[in-house]
């Protein structure tokens, strides 16, 4: 049996009325060849729609620690050595970033 993986991230981002069609494909593709595994990420409200069309299926809920975001904004900040303004970014900015989005995370 051949295996194959299929990732698609961020699906809620995708337009809302194409989804249906995108997931039918999905599941005739997994239908079709059962070797292949899906690996979907989306936002929340997304899981219900996910469901419908893949009942039964494992489910993972992923959440950033605080950790995790402060290591992603240290890092992002530090991948970009050829900013044009590479002084714009100071401890007191990344410091008012983080801050913003550790308080938006629960809402996401």
């Amino acid at each position: 049996m051949i295996s194959n993986n299929i990732c698609i991230d961020a699906l809620d981002e995708f337009p809302k009325e194409y989804r249906p069609e995108l997931f039918k494909s999905l599941a005739q593709v997994t239908q079709e060849s059962p070797g292949t595994r899906l690996f979907l990420t989306g936002r929340q409200h997304i899981r219900e729609e996910i469901r419908r069309y893949f009942a039964g299926r494992v489910e993972i809920r992923i959440e950033p620690t605080e950790e995790d975001i402060r290591n992603f904004l240290t890092f992002s900040a530090m991948g970009f050595p050829n900013a044009t303004e590479p002084q714009a970014m100071n401890r007191d900015l990344r410091e008012e970033i983080l801050r913003t989005i550790l308080e938006k995370v629960p809402k996401m």
